[in-house]
């Protein structure tokens, strides 16, 4: 986010105070470390398919749509407007798509007032908004304005990034770290990785639905990623993205690196409570003993100076793990935990001096998964800089 800044910070020393704070977090955010200066970020959106699988719910039959957003570097200027989150989240369809998008946003953006808006997180308890104000929360939401113009993607010579929501997450959850890196010389794409079903929680497939845990839409999104770049292909995941990496990144291919963003299995050592509410990626890392040939670096929040024991043994190549030495929130590794940071001129936060905090810790993770991604090639771990002073490091294969 780069527009509403001022505006959103109160008058008085306090005020002042998180100015400074909130100030510093955009700045670096928005400051290149070793890319280039001169891009500026472009936003297109595209449709590819999953044929794997029919879906059929909202008078739509056929393959599977995977509804992209892609971010990109751009060499020079772009005309127009910076884009608003309601032109980012309402892409133009066909007329065959527009019932199955429509679905699939209004579900999306019932989730973002759920875990974005309700919850003061300094206290946990239930933030309760005016009337006048509750009922503008997704109109607020929408205002916001990215760091991103619209531009039309073509293929292109930079490597390309997939991020990959968590459950019940959206393309554009971390708009953020999209930006962040198109900025600095990648290409950035995403999806939904969820499609609605009526009556149905989000997130899942209905009861009867007979489908084999293939992972086709990641290894569509990947193949999407080898074809329009320069063949570099990285993948970033949070929580059920980043266990949606663990159990398909084993096998060679074009990824070259794999960030994991806390895929909530770090906190826990009893392998049997592992087996039993993360299946896949007991089945995948332990019953199949798969292991990832490539350099990973894994986030998890366990406020502990000890390796994430569970997969210690689940990669051959460079291997990172880094904890936030204190408290930090497991949705903050996502933008649209912030959203309400952004708000505050209309929403008066009672926790914005936490969320500010959390935000500049958010920046720090950006800066430790650029350097990785840049000296992704080299076993010398020594270059993640002063950020690195923040983090609990272990290196499992050192």
């Amino acid at each position: 986010m780069l527009k509403q800044i001022a505006p959103k910070i109160n008058d008085g020393k306090k005020g002042i105070i998180l100015f400074i704070l909130f100030t510093f977090s955009v700045q670096v955010l928005f400051a290149s470390s070793g890319g280039n200066k001169e891009l500026n970020i472009g936003l297109d959106h595209q449709i590819i398919y999953d044929s794997t699988f029919t879906y059929e719910q909202y008078n739509y039959s056929g393959p599977a749509p995977l509804f992209l957003t892609i971010w990109f570097p751009v060499k020079g200027k772009l005309k127009g407007d910076f884009i608003s989150m309601e032109k980012l989240l309402h892409p133009v369809v066909p007329p065959q798509l527009e019932q199955v998008y429509s679905a699939l946003l209004n579900k999306q953006l019932e989730i973002v007032v759920r875990d974005a808006f309700k919850t003061n997180i300094s206290t946990d308890e239930e933030i309760n908004y005016p009337d006048s104000v509750n009922g503008k929360l997704l109109h607020y939401f929408s205002s916001l304005t990215t760091a991103s113009k619209a531009g039309k993607f073509k293929k292109s010579s930079f490597p390309v990034i997939v991020y990959h929501h968590g459950s019940q997450g959206f393309a554009a959850e971390n708009w953020e770290l999209c930006e962040y890196f198109a900025k600095r010389g990648f290409i950035v794409v995403s999806s939904n990785f969820h499609w609605s079903f009526k009556d149905v929680i989000f997130g899942l497939f209905p009861y009867h639905f007979k489908r084999s845990e293939n992972y086709s839409e990641v290894h569509r999104m990947i193949r999407w990623a080898k074809e329009n770049g320069n063949g570099d292909v990285f993948f970033i995941g949070h929580s059920w993205g980043a266990q949606q990496g663990w159990c398909t990144l084993h096998n060679p291919g074009p990824v070259k690196a794999f960030v994991s963003l806390e895929t909530t299995v770090e906190m826990r050592t009893d392998t049997s409570v592992i087996k039993e509410f993360w299946p896949l990626v007991y089945e995948s890392l332990k019953t199949n003993s798969n292991k990832l040939p490539i350099p990973v670096l894994q986030f998890s929040n366990t406020e502990k100076d000890e390796p994430f024991a569970f997969f210690e043994k689940s990669c051959t190549s460079t291997f990172v793990q880094a904890g936030y030495k204190t408290y930090f929130p497991h949705n903050a590794y996502t933008s649209v935990f912030f959203s309400r940071m952004w708000m505050n001129e209309q929403l008066n936060n009672p926790d914005q001096k936490a969320l500010l905090l959390y935000h500049q810790v958010y920046v720090k993770h950006l800066e430790m998964i650029h350097q990785f991604l840049l000296h992704h090639k080299t076993t010398k771990l020594d270059y993640f800089g002063p950020y690195a002073t923040d983090f609990y490091l272990h290196y499992p294969n050192q």
